[in-house]
């Protein structure tokens, strides 16, 4: 099909498959039931509210836009490569689906990442109030850095997580995976990194009242 018009969804059910938009073709969902099977979100206007059901299929690829996938959206199976706009993901764990973020804004609160997941450095990451747990990543893991938002809890069980200069607010709690300090790393009264986490310091960390346990899995080198 091709669509060269504002697709304005305020209920009902809507279906979308390998849809691009762009130009003068821009969905924005505010209510009702949406299908998406291999779309690509280019548009700086595309909306998807909360107030929406999502069901994810295939890929999603957000180049533009606002998206906000919260408790009840379904992800099946799928692949949401974020590569700028606006996602949110509240009440959500990505299971068997796959999230890349590598850049643009990514909110999570009470959020599980559990597979081969992934967030880059360049993203600008804010962890909500409910917090994030990490399950499982992809290679390159979950970065945070300096320039991201920590305000709920950290919960680190698996996969690879980095940690560059990030303020943690007390708010990190390593128990499994791989914890790699990648740059000047301060920890703080309630941060904890356990001995069942694979801790790897490439860059100064500053204990400033966390509970941190090494034992020899875990490797320091220099500037730590």
């Amino acid at each position: 099909d091709t669509i060269s018009a504002a697709i304005n969804q305020q209920g009902g059910n809507l279906n979308l498959s390998g849809i691009t938009t762009g130009g003068s073709t821009t969905i924005n969902s505010a209510g009702g039931s949406l299908n998406l099977d291999n779309v690509t979100l280019g548009n700086t206007t595309d909306t998807i509210s909360a107030d929406t059901n999502t069901t994810i299929s295939g890929n999603l690829n957000i180049n533009n836009g606002n998206v906000n996938l919260n408790t009840g959206d379904i992800l099946n199976n799928a692949t949401i490569s974020q590569n700028g706009g606006s996602l949110s993901i509240d009440g959500i764990s990505t299971g068997s689906s796959t999230l890349t973020s590598t850049t643009g804004d990514l909110t999570l609160n009470n959020t599980t990442l559990s597979g081969n997941d992934t967030i880059a450095s360049a993203v600008d990451t804010t962890i909500g109030a409910d917090g994030v747990t990490i399950t499982g990543t992809g290679v390159d893991g979950i970065t945070l850095d300096n320039g991201d938002t920590i305000n709920g809890a950290v919960n680190h069980q698996g996969g690879e997580l980095n940690l560059s200069n990030a303020t943690t607010n007390g708010n990190l709690n390593s128990t499994g995976g791989n914890l790699n300090i990648t740059g000047n790393q301060t920890l703080t009264t309630g941060d904890t990194i356990a001995q069942g986490s694979d801790l790897t310091v490439e860059s100064n960390l500053t204990n400033n009242g966390g509970n941190i346990s090494l034992g020899s899995d875990d490797s320091i080198s220099s500037g730590a």
